[in-house]
């Protein structure tokens, strides 16, 4: 196959000249392969199918990195959460071992003080009496004023703690929302844009078929326009015809019968073109519209698809909040109770030692009143027994100091581990209920990230069909068009040829009518020269006559003579008469056949032909000027040239116009 490169028609491989322009395809044509095309199409939407696929890749792989993003800022706000949390623990433990410090501290100046009033005491029974229940007082009222000043800490912590969890409640939820709002713009300007692209697939496929339905509807009139001048031009060819031929009843209803075959054939083919036009430009609206309804199901389903997975990861993210939530909350109702706990165990163990230190004051107050009462008797006595008494009181206070000390470091050892096991429990949960929340998260990020590829491909396979079903569906379309224009280019070909050897015939029917009126002209001026002899033979026996009959009046033979001569003068005065006293009548001859000689080959075509029968070069525009008929083989010339392109006889002396001095009937 050959395509034009002027005006894109299809050849055969055989066909010298473009059929749709006529121009000479070895110069404008090039190489037409339908396969090659076919594979160029079938290239070109694989790489729109990679293409696609690259871009859902590249899609896929911006949402796992924006999921890797927010899980990475989840962790590092769980992190700075736990951080806090620590801090807080740290400070609550600084505190209290702030405040045992203080309690030691005073329990030390206590134990000091007990001591100096005991010797006090021992020195003045009354006084260290008196001093001693002032002191009890005093501690008890120091006690009360401690544990009220620890009460009023622990309430202080309390708050400074729910308003910190408040506040970090309230940016929490205020991220929340913030993430919501922004998620829920991202999907309606994505639902949005999907509209959009929706829409404009279908205004492409409206504008698609709008051009097709043109086109096909420009191909049929050309089509139409293209019969209806075939039509006239074989009605024209008809009627010249019949023009120049004899016509008889024959020929007549022959012609008749061709005339109506061939606009039967043109009405069936022009209806045919129109039947095939319709039903392509009905087949191509309705694949159109199929092809538009296909894509906007699939846009759709891909939008509910989208929806569903947003309403999935909004739960999803709403449930994982709410746990968070839950175990905040549980975690901060058994740090509360622990630390009530030990708020209490620490107001019992204070309770316990001020009352021990009640006791001691009250067996001392007794044991003074009773020394007191046995220092009249024994004062020696009394003050080796005071002494003794201050060295076991001595001993005492150092045992139970040592004792408090190491209850004390127990206890705050025991806080210590249990705060340890807390904290490290509570960081195994939170990791493991992230590692669990993570995993779940990247479980159902596979498998949506799963879903979406299949659907994908799906969904790519099925475009691909679709495109292989219209290219299939293309191929066969530009098969029959191809083959029905090779049929219109063979119909074409047959009817230049058919011209063509009509033409041949015409000429042929010319060359014999020539040769029948050269034969008829040659016989006419032989009987005309037979004639002027015969006649001239009568004039001059009918002087000869003459002669003898006037010798005898005495007429010379020289007179005689120029009486002969005088009659034969007479006789060739009238010798272009073949009859005497007439003059023949000119045969009327044809006038000359308006043809238009190809100024390449020379070869004569109708009037109304564009293009050279012969070889394809277009026509001369403007006046038919009637051909030169070569005087020698009567072959019709060029009027440009001076020698018969058959038989190279000059044509420049030949004329149409008859020679004035030399009678037609009087031959060369």
């Amino acid at each position: 196959m050959i395509r034009c490169k002027v005006c894109g028609t299809i050849n055969e491989a055989s066909v010298v000249f473009c059929g749709g322009c006529g121009n000479f395809l070895p110069d404008t044509g090039e190489p037409y392969d339908p396969a090659a095309e076919a594979a160029a199409v079938d290239a070109k939407k694989v790489d729109d199918a990679v293409a696609l696929e690259k871009v859902a890749a590249e899609k896929v792989a911006a949402e796992k990195a924006a999921a890797d993003k927010a899980a990475a800022q989840k962790a590092e706000a769980e992190k700075a959460a736990a951080k806090a949390e620590a801090d807080r623990v740290a400070a609550e433990q600084a505190a209290a071992a702030k405040a045992e410090a203080e309690q030691a501290e005073a329990d030390r100046l206590a134990t000091e003080k007990a001591a100096a009033a005991e010797a006090e005491a021992k020195r003045v029974a009354a006084d260290k009496a008196v001093a001693d229940k002032a002191a009890a007082d005093a501690a008890t009222a120091k006690a009360e004023a401690d544990r009220l000043s620890a009460a009023k800490a622990e309430a202080e912590r309390l708050a400074a703690v729910e308003a910190a969890a408040a506040k970090a409640e309230t940016e929490r939820a205020a991220a929340q929302k913030a993430a919501a709002d922004k998620a829920e713009a991202e999907r309606v300007a994505a639902e949005k844009a999907e509209a959009e692209k929706v829409a404009a697939a279908k205004a492409e496929a409206d504008r698609l078929a709008a051009e097709e339905a043109a086109h096909a509807k420009a191909e049929a009139d050309r089509a139409a326009a293209e019969e209806a001048e075939a039509e006239r031009l074989a009605a024209e060819e008809a009627e010249r015809i019949a023009a120049k031929e004899d016509a008889s009843e024959k020929a007549k209803a022959e012609r008749a019968a061709a005339r109506q075959a061939a606009a039967d054939v043109a009405a069936a083919a022009r209806a045919e073109k129109e039947r095939i036009a319709a039903e392509k430009a009905a087949a191509d609206k309705a694949e159109a519209d199929r092809v538009a309804a296909e894509k906007a199901a699939a846009d759709k389903a891909e939008v509910e698809r989208r929806v569903a997975e947003q309403a999935e990861a909004d739960r999803i993210a709403a449930e994982q909040a709410a746990a968070a939530k839950a175990a905040a909350e549980r975690a901060e109702a058994e740090r509360a109770a622990a630390e009530q706990a030990a708020a209490e165990k620490a107001a019992a163990e204070r309770a316990e030692a001020e009352r021990i230190a009640a006791e001691k004051a009250e067996g001392e107050r007794l044991a003074a009143e009773k020394e007191a009462a046995e220092k009249a008797a024994a004062d020696k006595a009394e003050a080796e027994r005071l002494a003794a008494e201050q060295a076991a009181a001595q001993a005492e206070a150092e045992r139970i100091a040592a004792e408090k000390a190491a209850a004390e470091q127990a206890e705050a050892d025991r806080i210590a581990a249990e705060l340890a096991a807390i904290e490290a429990a509570e960081t195994e949960r939170v990791a493991a209920e992230q590692a669990e929340a993570e995993q779940a998260e990247a479980d159902r990020t596979a498998q949506d990230q799963a879903r979406a590829a299949q659907v994908e491909a799906e969904r790519i396979a099925a475009e691909k069909a679709a495109a292989d079903r219209i290219v299939a569906e293309q191929a066969a379309e530009e098969q029959q068009a191809a083959e029905a224009k090779a049929a219109e280019e063979q119909a074409e070909a047959d009817r230049i040829a058919a011209e063509r050897a009509a033409a041949d015939e015409e000429s042929v029917r010319l060359a014999k009518l020539e040769a029948r009126r050269t034969a008829r002209v040659a016989e006419r001026a032989a009987a005309a020269k037979a004639a002027r002899d015969a006649y001239r033979a009568a004039l001059r026996a009918a002087g000869r006559g003459v002669a003898a009959t006037s010798g005898p009046s005495g007429l010379t033979a020289d007179e005689a003579g120029v009486e002969e001569d005088a009659s034969s003068g007479t006789a060739e005065a009238t010798d272009d008469e073949v009859v005497p006293g007439t003059t023949p009548t000119k045969p009327t001859e044809a006038e000359p056949e308006f043809v238009r000689i190809c100024a390449n080959c020379s070869t004569p075509n109708k009037p109304e032909w564009r293009f050279c029968m012969k070889c394809g070069q277009k026509m001369p525009e403007g006046e038919v000027i009637p051909p030169r008929i070569c005087p020698n083989c009567s072959t019709p010339n060029n009027p440009a040239r001076r020698f018969c392109m058959k038989c190279g006889t000059a044509l420049i002396e030949s004329t149409t116009e008859p020679d004035a001095k030399n009678p037609w009937w009087r031959g060369s």
